[in-house]
């Protein structure tokens, strides 16, 4: 059967109401600054659920994506978990780091996490400044999968205002 059929078939069973549709995770985002900038930490909350826990079991590599902004400056990360059939292992792109694990606990803890990226230097930052993020869901290497297993998760957002420099925790 070909992909974009499934596709269609999954996407008619949504509208039918005969298969859920995936409900965006919350967002913890904060902002904080020191000497050198301001960065962004933003942790997934209630992930994983039941079926993603499994997708990932069944060996399918997931990459959790992050974009956040903060007026001008801004700043793109991802995470992606793998079960190599005795652990896990997740890589971090800001990092370039590699953490193997066989506590499946752990292994999600350093997924669902992006912290400390740094935004930029607060010189020149006008306020109020407007702070958002989007996580998405993703299988990388979108030839060698199929998208079904996707298909219905929203990205997770998250958005606020910050009134000014000292409404930034400073670390």
């Amino acid at each position: 059967m070909d992909t974009w059929f499934k596709g269609f078939i999954l996407g008619l069973g949504v509208l039918l109401g005969l298969a859920p549709a995936r409900e965006a995770p919350g967002l913890d985002a904060r902002l904080h600054r020191d000497a050198l900038g301001v960065y962004a930490t933003v942790e997934i909350l209630d992930t994983p659920s039941r079926e993603l826990r499994e997708l990932v079991r069944s060996t399918y590599p997931v990459r959790l994506s992050l974009f956040a902004r903060a007026g001008p400056l801004s700043v793109t990360a991802w995470r992606e978990i793998r079960y190599t059939g005795t652990g896990y292992e997740v890589l971090v792109s800001d990092t370039g780091g590699r953490h193997g694990t066989a506590d499946e606990a752990a292994a999600w803890a350093i997924a669902t996490r992006f912290l400390s990226l740094h935004l930029g230097p607060t010189s020149g930052l006008a306020f109020p400044l407007e702070f958002g993020c989007r996580v998405t869901l993703e299988l990388p290497g979108e030839d060698e999968y199929d998208p079904m297993v996707l298909w219905g998760y929203k990205p997770a957002a998250s958005f606020r205002e910050v009134g000014s420099l000292g409404s930034i925790p400073y670390y």
